[in-house]
């Protein structure tokens, strides 16, 4: 069996979180979660803690540098097919109040991003799983 970690950081700015929108083809592989939003996140690499990951994704994904808080949401399941248990990890991130920020998009991950203050503004949209059980101001209708 194998066992795959996983982050992701949830950046906050200014009273918004930022969500992007993966695209259907990621990096010439089919997108698990094709149109769907999300947030910055990927596999822990050899030699790597969760945090240096977290902060290089998120540099990789979107263009940005960001101050990690503390762990806010974990998960693990087993995919039998693959042998292997995937453990999520997201922590809580912040961009400087003082500095501009510009975020941009790997286009071969992305399609677009929102800063939103509301999960509800994307009712009628795709979003990951994961995410809808983590972020505080989703109303669960």
């Amino acid at each position: 069996m194998t066992v795959k970690l996983i982050v992701h950081a949830l950046i906050q700015k200014e009273n918004k979180y930022l969500l992007f929108q993966g695209i259907a083809i990621k990096r010439g592989q089919k997108n698990i979660y094709p149109h769907f939003w999300d947030i910055p996140g990927g596999s822990v690499e050899a030699g790597e803690t969760p945090q240096e990951a977290a902060r290089r994704e998120t540099l990789e994904e979107v263009g940005l540098e960001i101050t990690l808080g503390q762990i806010i949401h974990e998960d693990s399941q087993y995919d039998v097919g693959k042998a292997t248990v995937f453990t999520r990890l997201v922590d809580a991130a912040r961009i400087s109040e003082n500095e501009p920020v510009e975020v941009v998009l790997d286009p071969q991950e992305h399609q677009s991003y929102r800063w939103m203050s509301e999960l509800d503004a994307l009712k009628d949209e795709k979003i990951v799983p994961y995410l809808m059980s983590l972020v505080p101001w989703y109303a669960k209708t």
